[in-house]
């Protein structure tokens, strides 16, 4: 009886530690680059990804109490995080908010012109155009708490950042900025609790030649050893890199040409949890490029030289013949042989063996006709 009770009480305990789900972390980094959201050639692209992404955070958050997110923008000018705000950032948007009643307040008595539609909707930023549709308020106040929260600080922060004096630098993409502040924060929160289960989502529009391959490459190393899976939802053209990212962390990849479809994209194929990846199968990309880029021109190369110290990949010979990524100085006499054209030899005839015994029967031969071909002495 008491080893039946044992047994009984032992498969108890581990059905009720089975059950308890553990939390989870989801980073989300928005390509936040205005000149690539023009590209992509639909007028509210970006007003519709926020709708979908924002229905896709509220799904995760509602899953379970203690599933946490961050939202990064990568902008360009850095990366940035929109989602949960410091007391800094809170305490800069509340005095912007209060400036911003103020000015409009000292223009109240501006003519009709000034407030025509026209006028209001040009200064109207795309985050701020996600609230209302139709004239209805996308985040209502009869909201779950949380979710309106999250929404509320998500749009407001989006906002104010897209509503900011650009640089007079043309635009980078600082992904590979995003990516590193992104497991630099998935660290902090694992070390507090290392139960979280930690994944990341990139929603890009940028193509291959704005992205830097060195530091991404990086990236997708420490996230393979942290085991932190990044999912990549491309809306432009196809990514190389943030397919060997996909493919190297366990991720998915998706390049999505049509965002009406978007929500469900967010709602099935990157909502998979990191410990179900081994069992669903992931409706990812089977043809994957594995072409590398070079450290100088930053294209992607079929074959090209590799520095044996930092494996830095260059299509081409430096002229100094010192590594552009490490500057190490190369073999001189190595660089001759890889500058010296190949050299293009004729076809030589080999000479045809004989075996040994068909070369006696020829000289039997040759004796025959000879010792037959002379003539009698005449008497």
């Amino acid at each position: 009886m008491d080893a039946i009770a044992d047994k009984a009480f032992t498969t108890e305990k581990v059905s009720k530690s089975s059950s308890v789900e553990s939390p989870s972390l989801l980073a989300v980094i928005l390509d936040t680059n205005p000149v690539q959201w023009e590209q992509l050639g639909e007028k509210d692209a970006l007003k519709r990804v926020l709708r979908s992404l924002l229905i896709a955070i509220n799904s995760h958050l509602a899953l379970n109490s203690a599933n946490t997110v961050v939202v990064i923008a990568s902008h360009t000018d850095g990366a940035k995080v929109i989602f949960p705000t410091t007391s800094d950032d809170e305490h800069h948007r509340q005095h912007q908010h209060q400036h911003q009643h103020h000015g409009q307040g000292q223009q109240q008595h501006s003519t009709e012109k000034e407030q025509s539609p026209d006028s209001v909707s040009r200064s109207a930023t795309p985050a701020s155009e996600a609230r209302s549709s139709n004239g209805r308020s996308f985040i209502k106040s009869q909201m779950y708490r949380q979710f309106k929260l999250v929404d509320d600080t998500f749009i407001q922060n989006l906002d104010s950042l897209l509503s900011s004096i650009p640089s007079t630098k043309p635009p980078k993409n600082m992904l590979s900025s995003s990516l590193s502040l992104a497991l630099s924060y998935i660290n902090k929160v694992q070390q507090k609790d290392s139960l979280v289960k930690s994944r990341i989502l990139i929603v890009n529009t940028s193509p291959d030649e704005h992205l830097k391959y060195i530091p991404i490459m990086n990236c997708i190393f420490a996230a393979q050893k942290m085991k932190i899976p990044i999912n990549v939802c491309q809306l432009s053209s196809q990514a190389t890199f943030l397919q060997q990212a996909a493919d190297a962390t366990n991720g998915v990849y998706l390049n999505i040409d049509n965002l009406d479809g978007l929500v469900q994209y967010f709602a099935t194929a990157f909502f998979i949890d990191p410990s179900l990846r081994n069992i669903v199968i992931k409706p990812t990309t089977r043809d994957i490029d594995f072409r590398a880029s070079c450290f100088q021109t930053g294209k992607v190369v079929d074959i090209g030289f590799v520095c044996s110290v930092c494996l830095c990949i260059l299509s081409e010979i430096p002229k100094d013949e010192k590594c552009p990524a490490c500057d190490s100085d190369f073999d001189h006499h190595v660089i001759n042989k890889l500058r010296r054209k190949p050299a293009v030899l004729g076809n030589r005839k080999k000479k045809r063996k004989i075996d040994p015994a068909q070369q006696q029967q020829q000289q039997q031969q040759q004796r025959q006709g000879t010792t037959s071909a002379t003539p009698t002495p005449a008497p």
